[in-house]
């Protein structure tokens, strides 16, 4: 009877303890409903509060957008302006000309023959070349403005010359040449001024719509691509000569001054003389007699190779023949030797009209050339 006493009081504990078990579940099931309803309370309070405050941020948000689209507006403009300012500055980079070309061979074709060494050195210019010249053509119809201008003194040599291009840039190169410097150019360029049109905005666009924009960092990123894009393009460019200026079609107008006269001897050749074909031999003789004007001269000369020999004579007013008799062999010179024939005779004077008061007109014939054999 006991233990079925106490297995009765053990099954009464169990209900007991199922009974608080079901009252706890169902006071927490009340705790949480309770909850809950507090929980989506305090969530409309707060989404209600959110949304206040995001109209209230959309205002000021607003101007802020507009101002950051006025900056990034002014960096794309900054970052157009300098793309502007590479390419003008690559257009305008000075112009290196090819090397000049290798002038043709100014001496002779050399001969099938040796020519002799000559035995006598090349005379010594007086004075050092010296001139100054100057020349312009500029002619408003046809769009031709070019010039030239030069000044030697000895050895130093100076001068410019210049074209305006066809599109619109001045073309000048000045030189210098200076002993055995060669010729030393240098080219250079006068761009005319270009005015830049800017186009404003019409005033009833403004920037009312929040739109996405590229940050700072991304316009200055734009600003250098673009600065070394024009870079690269300018200095792979290839370089087109502009077309050469169309040759007038009017008669150049005549010099108004006259050309100096050199003050210098030739320069020496550069090569030797060629040998002729033969050795040279002629032979000729002149003379002139004239009973009625007195007149009584001539010559004769014969050479052979380097001997040449000849003489000539005339009729002195005295009475008195001379004659000149001279050689020439190799490099001898010219030897002359002088002989007169007969004695001097001066006649006196017998009064008016006896001597004859007109001069022996001058031989109207020129002294013939002699011919090479």
């Amino acid at each position: 009877m006991a233990l079925k006493e106490k297995e009765e009081e053990e099954e009464e504990e169990e209900e007991n303890k199922d009974d608080d078990d079901e009252d706890d579940s169902d006071d927490k099931h009340k705790d949480s409903t309770e909850n809950d309803e507090d929980k989506n309370q305090k969530t409309r309070i707060y989404n209600s509060e959110t949304e206040t405050m995001n109209k209230r941020l959309r205002g000021k948000r607003g101007g802020f957008l507009a101002l950051r689209e006025m900056e990034v507006r002014a960096k794309m403009k900054l970052v157009l302006l300098s793309a502007l300012v590479a390419v003008a500055l690559a257009d305008t980079a000075p112009y290196r000309p090819p090397p000049p070309l290798p002038l043709p061979p100014t001496a002779p074709p050399a001969p099938s023959y040796r020519a002799p060494v000559p035995s006598y050195s090349a005379p010594q210019p007086v004075s050092p070349p010296k001139y100054d010249f100057s020349w312009n053509v500029k002619d408003d119809y046809s769009g031709n403005d070019y010039g030239h201008q030069e000044g030697r003194d000895g050895y130093n040599t100076q001068g410019s010359y210049y074209v305006q291009l066809p599109d619109g840039r001045l073309q000048e190169v000045t030189y210098t040449v200076n002993g055995d410097s060669g010729f030393v150019a240098q080219v250079n360029y006068q761009a005319p001024c270009r005015r830049r049109h800017y186009i404003s905005r019409p005033k009833g666009r403004a920037a009312t719509s929040p739109r996405r924009t590229p940050g700072p960092d991304m316009a200055l990123k734009l600003v250098l691509l673009s600065a070394l894009v024009a870079a690269a393009l300018a200095d792979t460019a290839p370089y087109r000569p502009p077309p050469p200026p169309p040759p007038p079609t009017y008669s150049a107008p005549a010099p108004s001054y006259r050309a100096p006269a050199p003050s210098y001897s030739a320069p020496t050749p550069s090569y030797s003389a060629p040998q002729p074909v033969s050795p040279p031999k002629y032979d000729f003789t002149w003379n002139v007699k004239d009973d009625y004007s007195g007149n009584d001269y001539g010559h004769q000369e014969g050479r052979d190779g380097y001997d040449t020999q000849g003489s000539y004579y005339v009729q002195l007013p005295d009475g008195r023949l001379q004659e000149v008799t001279y050689t020439v062999n190799g490099d001898s010179g010219f030897v002359a030797q002088v002989n007169y024939q007969g004695e001097a005779q001066y006649p006196t004077q017998q009064g008016y009209g006896s001597a004859p008061s007109y001069q022996a007109p001058a031989p109207a014939y020129q002294q013939p050339r002699p011919s090479y054999a």
